[in-house]
């Protein structure tokens, strides 16, 4: 009787602590601001949500802004396209802006998350990203001036 006391003892008091550590533990840490690119794989007006590798997407860039469109921290190289934690934010309204980039190191995707909010705890957003139309990224495309023969 005395034993099976004690493991039940034991293992209450590791169920408290475990349960204690999770909540406590959290509060003095600053909480993680997550994002995941969600990115258009549709060809037309229609957005068809996909991953990095689903959407063509091999490349990106980001800027992290605080709600005043101030950036506190940014990659303006290219980088793996994958989803983003940002780490040691004080609580907030942030944006982010990001731009995708196909295997050929053209820039097909940009978009400006608004509205990240970042509380007490961590939080996770997805961000829809879409394709720029194909006229935009030609830098060849004449702007819509008349040629001066015309």
């Amino acid at each position: 009787m005395g034993s099976r006391f004690a493991l039940v003892t034991v293992g209450l008091l590791l169920v408290g602590l475990g349960a204690g550590s999770c909540v406590l533990g959290h509060d003095s840490e600053r909480p993680v601001l997550s994002v995941d690119p969600i990115w258009d794989a549709a060809e037309s007006d229609r957005f068809l949500p996909e991953t990095c590798k689903g959407a063509g997407v091999a490349w990106m860039t980001w800027d992290l802004q605080d709600e005043h469109g101030k950036s506190i921290s940014k990659v303006e190289d290219l980088e793996k396209c994958l989803p983003l934690d940002f780490i040691d934010l004080d609580r907030g309204s942030y944006q982010l802006v990001l731009e995708g980039y196909d295997a050929d190191e053209q820039k097909r995707w940009a978009n400006t998350c608004i509205g990240l909010e970042l509380g007490r705890f961590d939080v996770l957003y997805g961000c829809a990203v879409d394709q720029i139309p194909d006229d935009e990224t030609d830098p060849d495309m004449d702007a819509g001036t008349p040629d001066a023969g015309e």
